[in-house]
C-alpha cells in the first residue's frame, strides 16, 4: 500500500517530492521518515530530491532520544551519564523514553564512584562507612573509588577525633591509653 499525496508524488518511492518532508524509499516507521513521508521526532533527513531518496539520521546531543541512541541528554559531554555518542556510561542509569530528553543518575552500590557520589563500596548497606545513598558516614574515610573501576574501601581512624558511632565507643583525638578512651 503506497500513500499518494494530493496531486503529488508517491510516498515511499524514494523521490523527495514537493508535498513530502522526506522520502527514504520505504514505508517503514521508526527509521526517520514516517510511512506518510513526515520527518520523525529526533531525526534529520537530507540529501533527497526528485531523483534520490533522503537519508535520515539521529542527532546526538539534541535532547531527543531516537533510533539507536541509548540516551540523549541534550549535550555532547562525557562523564554525566550519557556519553558524547549517546550511550549510557558505566555506573549510570538513564531514562529511555523515545523523543524525550534523557535524565541520568548514578547507580549507588555498583562499585563505581561517579557523579555526586562521595563513595561507592559496591553495596547498598548502611553502617559500613559508605551509606546506602553513597555518602561517607560519620567517622569513616573512604578511598579507592576515585581511581575509576575500583570499589571504595572505608575504614575508621582511631585517634582522629571523629567518632564513628558504628565502630568506635569513643575517639578523643589521640591514641594514648589511660586517658578514658
Amino acid at each position: 500500500c503506497q500513500t499518494i499525496g494530493v496531486g503529488g508524488p508517491v510516498c515511499g518511492d524514494g523521490k523527495h517530492g514537493i508535498f513530502e518532508q522526506c522520502d527514504d524509499g520505504n514505508l517503514q516507521g521508526a527509521d526517520g521518515c514516517s510511512p506518510h513521508c513526515l520527518e520523525e521526532c529526533g531525526y534529520v533527513c537530507s540529501g533527497g530530491d526528485e531523483s534520490k531518496a533522503d537519508t535520515c539520521l539521529t542527532v546526538c546531543g539534541d535532547g531527543l532520544r531516537a533510533g539507536r541512541e541509548e540516551c540523549d541528554d541534550g549535550n555532547a559531554k562525557d562523564g554525566d551519564g550519557c556519553s558524547s555518542t549517546c550511550q549510557v556510561e558505566d555506573g549510570w542509569s538513564c531514562s529511555v523514553s523515545s523523543c524525550r530528553k534523557s535524565w541520568c543518575s548514578s547507580i549507588c552500590g555498583d562499585g563505581l564512584r561517579v557523579g555526586r557520589e562521595e563513595c561507592d563500596d559496591g553495596n547498598g548497606a548502611w553502617y559500613d562507612g559508605c551509606s546506602g545513598y553513597c555518602a561517607v558516614e560519620c567517622g569513616f574515610k573512604c578511598t579507592g573509588g576515585e581511581s575509576g573501576g575500583m570499589r571504595d574501601t572505608c575504614s575508621v581512624t582511631c585517634g582522629d577525633g571523629v567518632m564513628s558511632y558504628y565502630v568506635e565507643d569513643c575517639d578523643d583525638g589521640n591514641d594514648e591509653d589511660g586517658d578514658g578512651c
